[in-house]
């Protein structure tokens, strides 16, 4: 099966909102997705993952000199809930000497691309430490990646550190999966992604959870185009 950019986005947006995340949350999700497909990941495999657990270990980020820590502890913390305050929390405090924030991440290489998607606006270069090894620094247009996508997809449940990035981050990871994303993503804008059917039906069905029934009294409030076609 193949998707564009846009359907995966679209989609995994919808069905964050039906795992029961909020709407800000959801559109992260989205753009998170997007941001994996386009550079090769295995992207529905993974959000499926992390939307069937979206409320693990509710995060709770409390701050300790420079470090924010999960209250949790080693307790395992929901990608889609924590990464993107995570990364805000690393970027609010970097004008004032930087800061870091760690937690246990169920699907960590979601990391990357929360990261990545942050610093695209103009933030702050990030870097992203997994386990203890650095796995990205990400800046505006610029993402450097240690690791093949294969390796960075197959962690699980491991402790995550998001800090300011440094120069030497980006030297580190220049030469390893960083040409694979640019070719990646050349490839899913020619001719799409291909996606683990299994996977993104499951994702379907999560997304499907936020449409109602077609019946006139759904369309008096408001869902589909209204009573006729022209409204």
């Amino acid at each position: 099966m193949r998707l564009s950019l846009n359907e995966i986005e679209v989609t995994v947006r919808k069905a964050a909102l039906g795992a029961g995340l909020p709407l800000g949350l959801a559109e992260d999700a989205g753009a998170v997705a997007a941001w994996l497909a386009a550079g090769g990941f295995p992207v529905a495999a993974l959000m499926q993952e992390a939307l069937a657990w979206p409320h693990i270990a509710e995060p709770r980020l409390v701050r300790a000199g420079q470090i924010y820590r999960s209250v949790g502890g080693e307790q395992r913390c929901s990608a889609l809930r924590v990464l993107p305050s995570a990364c805000d929390l690393v970027l609010a405090a970097a004008s004032g000497g930087g800061t870091a924030v760690e937690a246990v991440i169920d699907v960590p290489v979601l990391a990357v691309a929360q990261a990545a998607i942050v610093c695209a606006g103009g933030a702050l270069p990030l870097a992203v430490e997994i386990e203890g090894r650095l796995r990205a620094a990400t800046a505006t247009g610029r993402a450097a990646v240690v690791g093949t996508a294969a390796e960075l997809s197959e962690l699980r449940s491991a402790p995550v550190r998001i800090r300011p990035a440094r120069d030497e981050d980006f030297a580190a990871g220049s030469a390893d999966l960083t040409p694979d994303l640019a070719r990646a993503r050349r490839s899913a804008l020619e001719a799409g992604v291909r996606v683990g059917e299994a996977a993104w039906r499951e994702i379907e069905a999560l997304a499907a959870r936020t449409l109602v029934p077609a019946t006139a009294q759904s369309r008096e409030r408001g869902a589909g185009a209204g009573l006729v076609d022209l409204d």
